[in-house]
C-alpha cells in the first residue's frame, strides 16, 4: 500500500553536514528507481528476458486470452478493450 505515495524519480536539493548543496535521488519503484509509477512496475516483469520474456504488448494480450480465466476476464473488460491488445494489458 505504501508504494502508491512513492513519488516519481527525481532529484532532491539539500546540504550536508558542511553546508554543501548535494542532490540525491529520490522516489521511483524498484530499487534503482526505473519504473516512475505501479503501473510501470507491475508491466516490467512481463518484458524483462530474465523473467516472463514476453516480445510486445501483442504477446501478453495473446497469452492472457489463452487463459483458463479468459472468459471471466473478457466479461469483466468488455469486448472493445479483449480486442485491443494495449488497453487489454491496461487491465491485466
Amino acid at each position: 500500500m505504501y508504494s502508491a505515495l512513492i513519488p516519481a524519480l527525481q532529484f532532491e536539493d539539500t546540504y550536508d553536514e558542511d553546508g554543501e548543496l548535494e542532490y540525491i535521488l529520490e522516489g521511483g519503484l524498484f530499487l534503482d528507481g526505473r519504473a516512475q509509477n505501479q503501473f510501470e512496475q507491475v508491466r516490467m516483469p512481463f518484458f524483462d528476458p530474465n523473467e516472463m520474456n514476453l516480445a510486445d504488448d501483442a504477446a501478453l494480450a495473446g497469452k492472457l486470452r489463452k487463459s483458463e480465466y479468459a472468459g471471466e476476464m473478457k466479461t469483466l473488460v468488455g469486448e472493445e478493450r479483449w480486442q485491443d491488445d494495449a488497453m487489454l494489458n491496461e487491465e491485466a
